[in-house]
């Protein structure tokens, strides 16, 4: 009786011991798989700062590059800062009769101070690259720095470049607000708020865009495109009416980008035309110099053009698979025929009598 009452407190020990074994087993597993993923988020963590690191030192040194590659291009003038975009007042400035003002921005006091520090104006006209977020990109000249700190007043030929000819990209605006925080500069909430909620009610001209001095070559040849064929049936059928045009539209801008909408006005109808190409580099100052201009085929007439050629491809592709389908048919006409033949020779046989098929069997020869 007590030997059995010893093994079984044996047993028991023994099972409580396992337990405990393996309870301390599962423990250590559990720690150690709690301190391997604690090294590997570390590691990750590591990783992925040291990455930002080295992706830090790239963008400054790309910045720096540029830095020095814009100081030798522009005699000694740097200029790159981030602004919040809004519309600016398009009868005030036009009340205002100022030359070229359809592509000139309004900038914030502290801007003009950076650039008279640097003695700018011995470059001449002071011009600027507008870059949005959107990758939309222009060039413009500056009306005067009385914008409000942080903000830049844009006219609307750099908003049509940047952001495209309204109600064409209704959805620009929106993604021109998701600009890079990395690269933005301290801007005043308080100061933009009241431009940037005033741009968003209409739909474009919102968020920040990147503006910087650049020194550009003058013009020696521009290509045209207008956006409807209208330009041509009205303005191009006369020489000396369209030169006039072409004239008085350039009067009105400092510069001129690859890519740009520029507006040309005929007996009081207002025309646009897109600019293919400029020479001597995809962007040019035009103030002083003399240009060639010539107009190619409109946006619109390219467009029933290429339907045309759309239509007469889908033409020629139904025709070709009639014309698969009159040959298919054919060759299977053709490999019936013989079959056909010899079911009219059949029943042709068996229509006969039988003497002529004994006739036939008697006169056959015979073999041994």
């Amino acid at each position: 009786m007590l030997t059995g009452e010893l093994k079984a407190a044996a047993n028991k020990l023994q099972k409580e011991q396992a337990e405990r074994a393996e309870r301390e087993r599962q423990r250590l597993a559990k720690e150690k798989l709690i301190a391997e993923r604690q090294r590997q988020r570390h590691t990750q963590r590591e990783e992925e700062a040291r990455a930002r690191r080295l992706a830090a030192i790239a963008a400054q040194a790309v910045e720096d590059e540029r830095h020095q590659q814009d100081l030798e291009e522009n005699r000694g003038v740097y200029l790159r800062v981030q602004l919040a975009a809004a519309p600016a007042d398009a009868e005030l400035v036009a009340a205002r009769g100022i030359k070229r003002a359809a592509d000139k921005l309004i900038l914030p006091p502290s801007v003009g101070a950076l650039l008279m520090a640097q003695d700018a104006p011995k470059n001449g006209a002071m011009l600027f690259e507008v870059a949005a977020s959107n990758g939309g990109k222009t060039h413009a000249g500056v009306l005067e720095f009385t914008a409000p700190e942080g903000v830049v007043l844009l006219p609307s030929k750099v908003q049509n470049c940047l952001w495209g000819l309204p109600g064409a990209c209704s959805n620009a605006s929106s993604s021109n607000g998701a600009s890079s925080s990395d690269e933005a500069d301290d801007i005043s909430e308080e100061e933009s708020r009241a431009a940037v909620d005033s741009a968003s009610t209409t739909g474009r001209c919102s968020g920040h865009v990147w503006v910087r001095y650049r020194r550009l070559p003058k013009g020696t040849y521009v290509r045209f495109q207008p956006q409807l064929r209208a330009f041509h049936e009205v303005v191009g059928t006369d020489p000396e009416v369209l030169r006039q045009s072409l004239e008085q539209c350039l009067l009105g801008y400092c510069t001129l980008s690859q890519g740009d909408w520029v507006q040309v006005q005929h007996d009081a109808v207002d025309y646009k035309l897109r600019v293919l190409e400029v020479q001597p580099g995809p962007a040019v100052s035009v103030i002083d110099t003399d240009m060639a201009a010539d107009v190619g085929p409109s946006i619109e007439t390219e467009g029933y053009l290429r339907a045309q050629e759309e239509r007469e491809a889908r033409e020629a592709e139904r025709q070709r698979q009639l014309q698969e389908q009159a040959e298919k048919a054919a060759a299977e006409v053709n490999e019936d025929l013989p079959c056909s033949v010899l079911s009219m020779l059949v029943e042709n046989f068996k229509t006969n009598s039988d003497s002529a098929v004994l006739q036939m069997v008697s006169t056959a020869p015979m073999h041994a």
